[in-house]
């Protein structure tokens, strides 16, 4: 009884671990998501992006960070003229 005890313990010690990794993790990637939707974009917030990233919304999908990086510094062009 004691060992199960003990690796409940273990067990919600490790996701609580992961959570806060996962928090942090956010806390790094979301302003430069925000950045990018803003039209506020700089080179530093496409470093969140793998080489091979692909993306996709309602407005555009791009493959590649440097299709990525082309859609949103145009996506302020695009929505001023509609």
């Amino acid at each position: 009884m004691e060992a199960e005890i003990d690796q409940m313990r273990e067990v919600c010690t490790k996701e609580t671990c992961d959570y806060i990794s996962r928090k942090r993790l956010s806390d790094e990637i979301i302003p430069h998501i925000l950045n990018l939707y803003a039209s506020k974009a700089t080179p530093q917030d496409f470093e969140i992006y793998a080489p091979n990233a692909s993306f996709e919304d309602p407005l555009m999908c791009a493959h590649g960070v440097k299709q990525i990086k082309s859609a949103f510094y145009s996506l302020s062009k695009v929505l001023l003229t509609c």
